[in-house]
């Protein structure tokens, strides 16, 4: 990840949040700690004009999350599922820009698996959320994979902003015609009122009533699936 010029933003804690610092090293590491009475200091990988450390748990979230543009997250405690379930939140909500969720595990890890079916069985099966909330998050085994979800996140995808009752998504390719009319189909949520309309070469705009962020959410996968069908 720091190969690509991309910055780490953790925790600066021990355990995997060392091991990111370490990793990355000084220059693409930025650490968020927290000050509690029994834990914890930050790491020794991160330098000490990338660091900052809160009094408070929500400040840290917002300072860990605001500025990030992709998530990833590996198996832990409370803290871990806290702050899982609010980008989660803020995704669900657009209260935070479309970003990719990466839940990383090693090949035999049952952690996200089992996550995955208290999610299914105590959360989606009761209607707490819906079936499509879960198109938010996406499993991986390796870095390598990790990687690419991100990449793929941003393949085509470039940014999204609300103009009135309209949702505008720029993208990194021009599209075609044929492409934006295939969106009627694909993700018909946004497909009423005017529907899809070119708004530049590379803008399509839709009509968003500000609600369903999972359906953007399938609409950004389906306009990067276009790059991986050229």
């Amino acid at each position: 990840m720091a190969e690509r010029g991309w910055i780490i933003v953790s925790g600066a804690g021990p355990g995997i949040m060392e091991a990111s610092a370490l990793g990355a090293g000084e220059a693409n590491t930025v650490g968020i700690n927290i000050r509690l009475p029994f834990e914890q200091r930050a790491n020794q990988y991160i330098s000490a004009t990338h660091l900052v450390t809160m009094k408070y748990f929500f400040t840290r979230k917002v300072a860990l999350t605001r500025a990030s543009i992709a998530f990833v997250v590996m198996p832990g405690g409370l803290g871990t599922m806290d702050e899982l379930f609010e980008v989660l939140t803020l995704l669900d909500t657009g209260k935070t820009n479309p970003a990719p969720v990466v839940l990383l595990d090693t090949p035999d890890g049952e952690f996200w698996h089992e996550w995955m079916t208290f999610m299914d069985r105590g959360i989606v099966k009761n209607h707490y959320v819906a079936t499509d909330d879960m198109f938010l998050v996406r499993l991986a085994t390796s870095i390598d994979e990790t990687v690419d979800e991100i990449e793929h996140f941003y393949s085509n995808y470039q940014g999204f902003e609300i103009v009135g009752e309209r949702g505008r998504i720029s993208l990194r390719h021009e599209p075609t015609d044929d492409q934006i009319a295939s969106l009627a189909g694909t993700v018909p949520y946004f497909n009423d009122g005017p529907g899809y309309k070119r708004e530049d070469p590379t803008t399509i705009s839709f009509n968003f009533d500000g609600r369903n962020y999972v359906s953007l959410r399938l609409l950004i996968n389906e306009v990067n699936n276009w790059i991986d069908q050229d």
